[in-house]
Formats: structure tokens, sequence, C-alpha cells
């Protein structure tokens, strides 16, 4: 979900005081639930009066406030410290042991959580730490030209910190780099120069950046988060020689945002502003006389295009004449000249790479990602698919598709990883000249995999992918399981089954685990997504129900035996099965973690970080069309008194994306509006970001386990 710092209503009327927000002494029983009081907070929209009674949530500074996510916090305590028994359970059923092999040419004897190849080096992450090894070829074998070394160990700035984000690692010789890290989970991040060879800190911290920065011609391009507006607008250049810093850029358009993007071969860095569904590309051109930005296809609202370069030509991916995106080619003096390369209506194109004699083209084919490999000498196409699924590949260990991606540009082959719900995590290298592959890193895990199933089915009619994995029974023994679903279905993003110990406290208590692929999310190709956006919302939620459907009436679950869990803009999958609109089955929990649950204000004010960005996913509210699609599928506006399932929520103070009174202020609601006391409502409020660690994976695990009528 979007990047949002705070919220200021239009035509607001607030009323607030620090008096008790709750009806409840503290040192309250199980029984005693802390409800806040309604205090009407007034917005329009147009013309349109709205009156929401727990807004005055987001005043986290006020003592009332204070005191009332204090509360939330101790009754979500005691269901923790009266369920540890549970806890302690998952927490062993999650450690799972993973050994890995490392098979590559380097000097490594641990678990690595990076690997890439570039600029005649291997470099790798190891508990922190980071090294490289200069390495050499033959084909695409490696072997050692020298010893291992090691860059920086990143826990020196960790400062006792609970919670640690990369932002940029780029080194830019044999003795300097820059990183980034926020220790807050605000995702603004501190950047630093760093002399590795000297092991010292050359300049920094520079802070409020973002996840984009390049070395060119000895100095270092990065994004800044814009004070004004909250999201990455500014690009700036730092000075090695001099120390000093100027300002290169600023977008002028809130609704886009700044990055670097440089070229494989590294010939050429550029500005890249960028929307949702609109890009624009600006070269950087440096000399002694100073900077100038050079605009390559000038911004056009729907055309969104990505630039490489090989050879005196540019290569674009472009949706301007095929939504799914096509590939042509240009000279770099002639922009005028493009010559079509790649175009196939009926797949995606994620993602356009180039190598000295490549172009590869991560693609969606029924579904599931595989390669199109072109050939630029001989014009030949390839075409490789890695298997029926459920499966992932991914670039090397990247498990994001659009993060920055470190590549050497003269080798004719590309590290790739795949995995499973059963597979554990492969790092591979395929030659593009003969199409081997070799193992570069493996791992296993101590489970017996005779013992599961995974399958990935289509729901019939839409069709809607669906991925699933359980634990085998006896031969009567299939029917009637429990079933945890997960789904998204937003940004065209992607949930691919990958391996992870999170499914198998599950998995080993009976339940069959599943992955829903609906519109929104983006397994079928744009108009996929596009069709479940905006007005077309719904039909997110519409798939998600026949997910379940599907699985009750091919006896894989019963209809009173499914929990569902949707996390950040999941949360409105999540927060309209948990109220039953749009869905008829009767949840055992719902599980909403980060969830965006009110799109009307959420989506209302354009002074508000990432609101403008958004609005090409959800539209405005001041839109008559989309306010009215807006009161059909928001959570918080179509709650009812009712009885609710099990309810488990997440949310983080520091989260920049959800702001933390979101999902307060409909857990407040919640509480104000069930009928059943029995089934338990809890919140747990994290002082981080966005992203779940460990104990929040156990803790709504437990719920789900501990909440059950269904396990055997």
């Amino acid at each position: 979900m979007k990047n949002q710092k705070g919220l200021v209503a239009i035509g607001i009327i607030f009323i607030l005081t620090s008096l008790s927000l709750w009806q409840f002494t503290i040192g309250f029983d199980d029984s005693q639930e802390p409800i806040p009081s309604k205090i009407p907070t007034f917005y329009n929209v147009g013309s349109t009066v709205f009156s929401d009674d727990y807004l005055y949530l987001r005043n986290k500074d006020d003592l009332g406030v204070k005191e009332y996510i204090l509360a939330e916090t101790q009754f979500t305590n005691k269901w923790i410290n009266r369920n540890y028994k549970t806890l302690r359970e998952v927490e062993n059923d999650l450690a799972i042991a993973v050994n890995t092999e490392i098979l590559s040419c380097i000097d490594v004897q641990t678990e690595i959580t990076a690997y890439w190849e570039s600029d005649g080096y291997i470099t790798w992450a190891s508990n922190g730490r980071y090294y490289r090894q200069a390495v050499a070829y033959n084909d695409c074998d490696c072997y050692s030209v020298g010893p291992k070394q090691l860059l920086i160990d990143i826990n020196q700035f960790l400062q006792n910190s609970d919670y640690s984000g990369l932002g940029v690692f780029e080194v830019l010789d044999d003795h300097i780099l820059a990183f980034s890290i926020d220790l807050v989970g605000s995702e603004l991040f501190d950047l630093y120069i760093y002399n590795y060879a000297s092991g010292s800190t050359v300049f920094g911290p520079i802070v409020s950046t973002y996840y984009s920065a390049r070395w060119h011609f000895g100095d270092l391009y990065y994004n800044v988060v814009s004070s004004k507006w909250g999201v990455p607008l500014e690009i700036y250049r730092f000075n090695l020689q001099s120390f000093s810093i100027e300002k290169v850029y600023e977008e002028l358009d809130p609704a886009l945002t700044t990055e670097l993007v440089e070229t494989n071969d590294r010939e050429y860095l550029f500005i890249k502003s960028a929307g949702q569904i609109t890009s624009e590309y600006q070269m950087i051109q440096q000399n002694s006389s100073g900077i100038t930005l050079k605009t390559i296809f000038p911004r056009n609202s729907g055309v969104y295009y990505d630039l490489e370069h090989n050879s005196g030509y540019f290569y674009c991916k472009s949706n301007k004449d095929n939504g799914n995106f096509s590939i042509s080619s240009f000279p770099v003096n002639d922009f005028t000249k493009q010559v079509d390369i790649y175009n196939d209506k009926k797949l995606f194109i994620e993602r356009m790479e180039m190598l000295q004699s490549y172009v590869v083209l991560w693609v969606r084919k029924d579904y599931l990602r595989s390669l199109e490999i072109i050939n630029l000498n001989t014009k030949l196409l390839d075409s490789l698919v890695f298997g029926s699924g459920p499966y992932t590949i991914n670039p090397g260990l990247y498990t994001d598709i659009d993060s920055r991606i470190y590549r050497n540009f003269q080798l004719n082959c590309i590290l790739y990883s795949n995995s499973s719900f059963l597979q554990t995590e492969r790092l591979l290298s395929l030659n593009l000249d003969n199409k081997k592959v070799k193992v570069i890193m493996d791992s296993h895990a101590s489970l017996d995999y005779s013992l599961y199933v995974e399958q990935q089915l289509v729901v019939a009619d839409t069709p809607i992918p669906l991925s699933i994995v359980y634990k085998k029974g006896t031969k009567n023994n299939y029917e009637g399981r429990p079933l945890f679903i997960n789904a998204y279905g937003a940004y065209g993003g992607f949930q691919d089954p990958t391996f992870s110990t999170e499914i198998f406290p599950l998995l080993n208590r009976g339940y069959v685990w599943a992955i829903c692929h609906p519109r929104g999310d983006g397994d079928g190709g744009r108009n996929w997504y596009a069709n479940g956006k905006f007005e077309n919302k719904k039909n997110t939620f519409l798939d998600v129900q026949q997910c379940i459907d599907y699985l009750v009436s091919i006896k894989i679950t019963s209809p009173d035996c499914v929990s569902l869990k949707g996390r950040s803009a999941g949360g409105l999958v999540a927060g309209n099965a948990f109220i039953s609109n749009y869905f008829t089955t009767q949840f055992e929990t719902v599980v909403a973690n980060v969830p965006f649950i009110d799109p009307i204000y959420d989506m209302l004010d354009a002074s508000v970080p990432w609101t403008s960005y958004e609005w090409t996913e959800w539209g405005s509210p001041t839109n008559p069309s989309i306010l009215n699609a807006m009161l059909e599928y928001s959570p918080y506006h179509n709650m009812k008194e009712q009885s609710f399932p099990a309810l488990y929520v997440s949310c983080g103070i520091e989260d920049s994306r959800v702001p933390f009174f979101e999902p307060l202020k409909f857990v407040a609601k919640v509480r104000n509006n069930k009928k059943d006391s029995r089934k338990p409502i809890i919140i747990k409020i994290e002082k981080e970001g966005h992203f779940m660690n460990e104990r929040g994976i156990i803790e709504y695990l437990s719920f789900v386990i501990a909440n059950s009528k269904c396990l055997g």
C-alpha cells in the first residue's frame, strides 16, 4: 500500500479531548476489551459530509490516544500470555533446518543472503557482512583470481536497534562504496560513503534518502524524499573530491517518483520519473562544464517505458502499442528510427535485461513466470518454461522483479533462483548459448517432502489461478480440511509460491495453504490487472470467494473451516471477508496485516504523501463514480453491528505505507459493533514499520490455530 506518513483531511472539523477514551479499567480481565469512545470527526467529499468516530486516533501524541494504544497492547499481551504453549509449539515448528551448499568458486562456508556477479567480482552477503572476490570465467564457469575481501560489516551500524533495513549498496572502486540503512522502519534511509580499505566512514549520514543510488564518473547520484510531499522527488549528486552536494533535479508532479537507472553496460545513467502507469527517462550528461539532462521520450499519461543500451542502440520496453509491453530498438542519436524486436500480445513482459549478446525478457505465460531470450547476433528467439507450477523464478536472489539488479554485461549467462512451496531456494546459472544450467547454491530442508503435495489449479469460468499445498492424509482423509487462504489483488503484483517455513505449522496440523491470484494482481497480464481496480475493484473480492468455493466444491475443505489473510493492500480483501461484504463464507479467522482499510479518507487529500501517486491505482473519491465504488467496497464504511469471526490485526507506528491509525481505527470500530463476544479481536501494535518480523509470524499463526474448531 501507499507510502504515507500523515493525513490532513479536506474541510475537517476535529474534536478531541485528552479524557479517557475507552470504557474499562487498567488491569481488566480477558473479557474486558478496550472499547474506545466515539468522538466524531467530519469531513467533506464534494457535497457529501462524512463522519468518522475514530479518526482522532491518528493523533499518536495525545495522552488519551497513547493510553488507548497501551490498553490494546495490554489486551493483546494477555491473549499471547494465555496462549503461550501454542506460541512455543509454533515457534518450534518454524525451526526447520535448511542446509545450504555453495557450489560457486568463491570462498564461503556460511549461508548467504545476497549474491551477484559484476565488474570482475562476485559479491555476497552473509550474516550482515558483505564480501567480494575477484574471479575470471571459462565460458560461464568462474574461477578465483584473488582472495576473499570483507567490504563492510553492516552490524556495526545497527546501534542495538530491533529493526534494520538496507536501502542501497553501491561499490565505486577498490576502496569506496556507498550504502544506506533504516533503523526504525520508516523507509527513510541514512546514506553513508564508506572506505572499506581503511574500515572508516568517509561522509554521512545523508538523511531522508530512498532506495536508489548510482556512481557515475566518480560522483554519487541518489534520490531523496521530499520534505513537502513525503515521496522521493529529488535527485542529488555527491562529489567525492570536494564533499559537496548539489541538487540535480526535482520532480514537480507528486503523482510520480524519481530514481536512478543505469544501463547494464554502464554507458548511460538516467533519471527515471515514474508513476504506476507513466514514466519518463532523462539522460544525465556530465562534463567539465556541468550537468545537463536530455529527455528520451517526453512523458505521456498512460505510456510506461524502460530503457537499456547495447552497441549504440537503445532498447525500449513500452506499453504504447501493446498493453502487455513490446520491445523496440533505435539509434542513440535518432529516437525516431524505432524497429520492433519483440511484440507478443499474449505474454506480459515484466522485465527486460541486456547482456552483450542477448536480450532477456521475464514474462508471464499461463500465469507463471518464464523467459524469452533474444539472440542479438542470430535474431533467434528461445522460450524457456520452468514447469507447470506452482513455482517461482527470480533474477538472482532478488525477490522483487523491479529491484536494482547487478549483472555482468560481458557474460552470456545469467543467475536466477527458483523455488516453490516445497522446493527450497536454489541459485542457478543459465548459459544462454547452450541453455545448460549449473547449480550455484543448493539448499535442503529437514523435511520428508513425500508427505506433502503442491498443485497449481485454475478456477473455471473466469479463470483464476490458485496455488495450494497440503500434507497428505489417509485415503479417506482429504475432505473437510481447514483452509488458510492468502490474497492480495492490487498494483498488478505477483504473490508467487516460494519456500517458507511459515506454512508448516499449519500444514502439519492438517491445513491446506492456498494463494488465490485474483484480478488486480498481474498474473493474467495488463487487462487482468485492470479488471480489478477503480470501479472494477469488486472483482478482486468476487474472485477470492470463487477460489474458496472451488476448493469446497472439490472437497479440499469445508465452508465453515476457512481462514483468510490479507496484507497491506490485501487488507481490503481481509476487511471485506471479515464483515461479509462480497463474501458468503463464514470465516473462522481473518488475519489483516498492516491493512489498507479505508480508501475514501485515505485517497482524499492530494497534499498527503503518496496520495496523488495512488490515484492511478484506486482513483480519487472526488470522482463520483470512484466514490460510489469505494462506498461499496470500503470495509470501514460497510461495517455494521454484527457477529464477526476472530480477527488478528497488525500495524506499525513507523509505517510509511499504511499509517498506524488506519488498522487501529478499524479495530476500534469493530469493538463497538461486534455482537459475539466469544470471538477474540486483537491488534499487535509494533513500533517499527510495514514489514513483519518473525515474532509477528509466530503470533498470527498461533492465533489461527487457537481459534480453529476444525482441527482433528
